[in-house]
């Protein structure tokens, strides 16, 4: 029964890991005007999500493009097979070459285009065309169709740190290894990457088999400011960009500076309150360390961009922006998104109209009062004569 159960554990933990997802566009509307935007951007907001199965995500350091965008957010997008646009959308090296995906001819339903295939998206033309769910376009859609498949081929990679936050000037020791890769001569090409948020930092090639192997280097060599720590995080892909192992994250600390711990978001809160037509907004948000460069964004409920504001400074005590006023006819719903370059917090806030009607008797004049009361006694009196 122990076996039983333990196995129908592990199958359960398998299929969990399998399902796993992760957004690689998401999209304004079920409209033939549907926008797109890039899920890696903090000014993307729209509410409907292109999911892909993690073991088929990419990035531009490994990866193939399936789409581009004319911006980050508010964009038209167009296929693979041209270059007009620069936010590039990535899925895994060999997305198309191993035919896991395909882009379908104008109307053509994905089951045509091969049985097992499903449609992930759909566009209205190769270019500058608007991206929705699919059968939006009617019979000029043009469908992304993919056929996944569960489990990866991909052999064990895996990485680790001797020490998750170091101090400027520390070494710091990276171990290695494939387990499956019992003999030497078939090792793998491995490059080991450590980056910033969208910025790579250093990238060393070597070889990866069976036996544990370590990489020293400098945390002096990671290109450090004097005044902030900094996050880091450090992957292992193999030189055909197919494979990974796990990310690593670890901090290098400044001396006197606020200490952070791994991953961690440095937004402390973002608060938005109501308002009404003709107030200025009110955002109040607070980081946990000083002068972390930061954005406000304010959003409609669309997840459309209304005003941005750049180069913020967030302190650990409370910071407030007021500066901006809506326009008279936007009544509604909005989110405010305050953003550092690692991470983002959002709260919403009401814009309602100011209650324009009051009562003919002011509330601080008795003498009226009084005389209205008089008159219907007297009124009263009269009729009963």
């Amino acid at each position: 029964m122990k076996k039983l159960f333990a196995l129908a554990l592990i199958l359960l933990i398998t299929s969990l890991a399998f399902a796993a997802e992760t957004t690689i566009i998401k999209y304004q509307s079920n409209s033939v005007s549907s926008h797109a935007c890039d899920p890696k951007s903090v000014e993307c907001a729209y509410n409907f999500d292109i999911n892909v199965p993690l073991q088929y995500q990419g990035s531009i350091v490994s990866g193939t493009k399936i789409l581009s965008l004319s911006d980050n957010t508010n964009a038209h997008a167009e296929t693979n097979i041209t270059n007009y646009y620069s936010t590039l959308i990535y899925m895994k090296n060999d997305i198309f070459t191993s035919n896991t995906c395909k882009y379908s001819s104008n109307g053509q339903q994905c089951s045509e285009v091969r049985a097992d295939y499903y449609c992930l998206f759909g566009l209205s033309d190769l270019i500058n065309a608007h991206l929705s769910r699919c059968n939006t376009f009617g019979t000029n859609e043009i469908k992304l169709c993919c056929a996944f498949t569960s489990g990866s081929t991909c052999p064990e990679i895996n990485l680790s740190i001797n020490k998750v936050q170091v101090t400027v000037g520390e070494q710091i020791t990276f171990t290695y290894s494939c387990p499956t890769i019992i003999d030497i001569s078939n090792a793998l090409d491995l490059n080991i990457i450590i980056m910033l948020p969208e910025m790579n930092i250093a990238m060393i090639e070597k070889k990866c088999y069976k036996t544990e192997q370590t990489l020293e280097i400098n945390s002096n060599q990671l290109n450090l400011d004097e005044t902030q720590s900094k996050q880091f995080k450090a992957f292992a892909i193999t030189s055909n960009g197919k494979c990974t192992s796990n990310e690593t994250p670890f901090v290098v600390t400044i001396p006197g500076g606020t200490p952070i711990n791994p991953g961690q978001c440095l937004i402390d809160s973002i608060n938005a309150k109501d308002i009404k037509l003709g107030e200025n907004v009110n955002i109040v948000y607070k980081c946990l360390a000083n002068n972390i460069d930061s954005n406000i964004i304010i959003f409609d409920d669309m997840g459309n961009i209304i005003k941005r504001i750049n180069n913020l400074t967030c302190q650990t005590t409370k910071n407030t922006y007021s500066e901006y006023k809506l326009e008279s006819t936007n009544q509604g719903n909005y989110r405010a998104r305050i953003a550092t370059q690692d991470c983002y917090k959002d709260d919403f806030f009401s814009v309602t109209n100011e209650p324009t009607t009051r009562s003919a008797i002011s509330d601080n004049n008795p003498y009226l009062i009084l005389l209205v009361l008089i008159s219907i006694i007297t009124i009263i009196i009269l009729k009963k004569k």
